[in-house]
């Protein structure tokens, strides 16, 4: 009987079959957060084995992009991959990675964009002998900042006397550069300017006097 029992129960015992990764079809994988929020990134995947998924920073080669993860190493093991106060440094690529022996191992992109507030990074002045001054606002942000320029606290616009350039804004860097031409020929246009760079998450504006003196 105990052998009878024993062929019946080999017989109807379920045969479990190796199958390779796959991901599920409704991974979310392009991201956008703003600065300071809570992120996570979430990755999974079936087959059988269970796949096991590892997490890296995608960068391309030669870019020195910092690869470093949010626990502190280059690789990070577990179905999700958190940020809990997301900085502007840390977007870009992220590869998730599954495999489970059976097969090749399995890759997803996830595509990370963080929003910021403007920052004015850098401040110039340049003076071109009797002709001209040019003062310079270089500012990261985004959304893509804008830029308005006062004279004395009136809106500046682009005429004979004032001209209003815009660097080309770097989507990987979020920098652009806010420059104003000035002609001296303009009597009146020593005084206080101000750029103030602007998009839908702040502001931050940087004053400049000129002056006989010409102190920024």
């Amino acid at each position: 009987m105990w052998l009878l029992l024993s062929i019946v129960a080999a017989f109807f015992s379920p045969i479990i079959c190796d199958e390779k990764p796959m991901f599920y079809k409704n991974l979310t994988t392009s991201i956008l957060a703003n600065e300071g929020d809570s992120v996570q990134l979430e990755c999974y995947a079936s087959g059988s084995p269970v796949p096991n998924i590892s997490w890296l920073r995608y960068v391309s080669y030669g870019d020195t992009t910092n690869k470093i993860l949010p626990n502190g190493h280059t690789m990070f093991n577990g179905t999700v991959l958190e940020f809990p106060s997301i900085t502007k440094d840390q977007r870009g690529r992220y590869l998730c990675i599954a495999m489970n022996g059976i097969g090749d191992s399995i890759q997803e992109l996830f595509n990370l964009q963080v929003r910021s507030a403007p920052i004015i990074t850098q401040m110039t002045r340049m003076d071109f002998g009797t002709n001209e001054i040019r003062l310079g606002c270089e500012s990261k942000g985004n959304p893509p900042p804008g830029v308005t320029w006062y004279h004395n606290n009136e809106i500046i616009n682009s005429n004979s006397d004032y001209k209003i350039t815009v660097g080309g804004w770097s989507d990987w860097s979020d920098s652009a550069d806010f420059f104003l031409s000035i002609s001296k020929n303009n009597p009146n246009y020593r005084g206080t300017y101000k750029c103030l760079i602007s998009n839908e998450l702040g502001q931050v504006e940087h004053t400049f006097n000129i002056s006989d003196a010409m102190k920024m």
